[in-house]
């Protein structure tokens, strides 16, 4: 009797060991899967998966303690057998919707949106394989700083512009952007969820500037996604303008000439 009672405690006291030890392993190894899944998205559910249950049995034969240090040994092993690839998503973004590097940077324009660091680009958005209109695609940011009386930290704020040239865009596109930056319709979760997060959706300027050129800018990221649904927004909603009223003479200095010059 007295001799089961102690493999009974034994017994007790290896599955607690094993219970406890299996909970730090899964936390090492789900953290390892979410870590890896973008770089190798067969291979880390699977090694993960099997390496958590290879620990958790030895821990029944070997010291719990051991094999933590080798299970931790392990995970530096995988930072790098696992390591994500570059992000390279702005890249093949731009690429699929050919948008290059541009050279015009219209005073009307820049004195709309102000000096915010813009990366100039231009594309081409195209209504029938025949018509099309150009655009140019600008990211831009500013940058404020917060002190604590110890540290200063910079904060950097981003903006993505969509500026159409000079009377190429209908009066009934201008609407519906102005439309879409309206945000009273916003349910209160919404307007809660918008308070602690950016909106990216809504643009917080549409404006025609003098020389004629239409722009929409929003608060955004710099990411890939994001400035897809924005663009996505423009291929569905894109209209031109009557063809009389394209490229008139407002068109030519202000677009051909730099802000600098």
């Amino acid at each position: 009797m007295f001799h089961q009672l102690i493999q009974l405690a034994m017994s007790e006291n290896i599955l607690f060991r094993m219970g406890f030890f299996s909970a730090f392993y899964a936390v090492c190894f789900i953290g390892m899967y979410f870590y890896g899944r973008k770089g190798s998205p067969l291979l880390a559910p699977v090694l993960c998966a099997g390496l958590w249950l290879f620990f958790t049995v030895a821990t029944y034969f070997v010291s719990g303690a051991a094999m933590s240090c080798f299970a931790l040994l392990t995970v530096l092993f995988l930072l790098f057998m696992l390591k994500p690839p570059p992000d390279n998503s702005l890249q093949i973004f731009f690429n699929e919707n050919k948008i290059y590097k541009s050279e015009k940077m219209p005073k009307a324009v820049l004195d709309v949106l102000g000096d915010r660091k813009w990366l100039l680009a231009e594309s081409k958005l195209f209504i029938r394989s025949n018509e099309y209109v150009n655009y140019l695609f600008w990211q831009g940011h500013t940058t404020s700083s917060i002190y604590n009386g110890k540290h200063s930290t910079t904060n950097y704020r981003y903006y993505l512009a969509f500026i159409f040239e000079p009377n190429t865009v209908s009066e009934n596109f201008k609407k519906k952007a102005e439309a879409l930056m309206e945000k009273s319709h916003y349910t209160f979760k919404e307007k809660w969820k918008y308070f602690f997060t950016l909106d990216t959706e809504k643009p917080f300027l549409v404006q025609t500037a003098e020389d004629g050129a239409f722009i929409i800018a929003f608060d955004t990221f710099r990411d890939a996604k994001v400035y897809a649904k924005n663009l996505a927004w423009m291929k569905a909603n894109i209209e031109t303008a009557p063809k009389n009223n394209q490229r008139t003479a407002t068109y030519i200095p202000s677009w051909q000439s730099r802000a600098s010059s």
